[in-house]
């Protein structure tokens, strides 16, 4: 889009009435929500990682380097709070990753 408003506007890429332009479209809008909502997201990861590696350790539970990346690797809240969970009071770091059956 930046490129088009460049080539159709008779002024230069740095000049402030293009940023102006951009501030006031809906896309830039909606690119700025979005990129700060991925922000967050991966900003929760990372705490919980560390949540769930500093239970262990806290706790005496020791990982492989295996469990350890599996926990660096993950980008799902969703499964990182599970493990924060399962990580107070779990005998060995390998029962994070097991799942129960449904039932």
């Amino acid at each position: 889009m930046r490129l088009t408003l460049i080539q159709e506007f008779p002024f230069a890429p740095d000049d402030d009435r293009l940023m102006e332009i951009e501030r006031r479209s809906g896309t830039y809008h909606l690119g700025r929500d979005e990129g700060l909502e991925e922000g967050l997201e991966k900003g929760r990861c990372q705490v919980l990682k560390t949540m769930v590696l500093a239970l262990l350790e806290v706790r005496g539970v020791p990982l492989s380097e295996a469990e350890r990346a599996r926990v660096d690797e993950e980008t799902r809240v969703e499964e990182l709070e599970r493990w924060a969970e399962l990580a107070r009071t779990a005998a060995r770091a390998g029962a994070l990753f097991e799942r129960l059956p449904p039932g």
